[in-house]
């Protein structure tokens, strides 16, 4: 079974959110791919690193919020449109902002999903980290543009997670096999062919 990064609010997973890293350890799934909360227990879990998903900052193309760079006091003050508390995407959002020194942030709005967020972006409510797998391929036709960040740089690590004692089918042996493959390519074309033409370090 595979998990969106975004976590899944009721369905089969009960009443409450549950991250995939949980799934697997309640044995609704056999495996999945996911962030991976670091003040939850992983221990019972085998966690393989696929890829580290970089993260931009970004605005609306016309906005007077920022100008093409910030830096960490103005990254400090600036609106953002973040996921919301408790989602995993923020947590790490915030840890990381913290281990360069900003223990404190201005969330404005709080969106579970990159959509909405982007949306909100777009009509200048904020500025935004976003993941770059979310991005627009034509930032300039979608009404947003990069925000240099010079003093820091996000990414998020992003992991295949089962249970240490699950047997696996054949089927789902050859599943994990091509997610690995999968992630490895974009991996290797992350280095050959960095984002040069849309990412802010351009």
């Amino acid at each position: 079974m595979f998990l969106d990064l975004v976590d899944i609010n009721n369905g089969g997973l009960e009443r409450t959110k549950i991250a995939a890293s949980m799934a697997v350890l309640n044995g609704e799934c056999d495996f999945g791919v996911t962030l991976i909360n670091p003040n939850k227990d992983t221990s019972k879990l085998e966690i393989e690193l696929l890829w580290r998903e970089p993260l931009y900052l970004v605005a609306a193309i016309e906005s007077d919020l920022v100008q093409d760079v910030a830096g960490l006091q103005e990254l400090s003050s600036l609106p953002l449109v973040t996921p919301p508390r408790g989602q995993i995407a923020r947590e790490l959002i915030d840890e990381a902002l913290r281990t360069v020194g900003l223990f404190r942030t201005n969330s404005v709005m709080a969106f579970g999903h990159p959509e909405p967020i982007l949306k909100a972006i777009r009509a200048d409510v904020g500025v935004g980290f976003v993941f770059e797998s979310a991005l627009p391929l034509d930032m300039n036709q979608y009404g947003l543009r990069f925000v240099k960040t010079p003093e820091i740089s996000l990414s998020m690590p992003l992991y295949l997670v089962y249970n240490s004692q699950a047997v696996f089918t054949e089927a789902q042996i050859q599943l994990m096999e091509r997610i690995r493959a999968a992630f490895a390519r974009n991996s290797s074309a992350a280095l050959q062919n960095p984002v040069e033409a849309t990412s802010p370090s351009s």
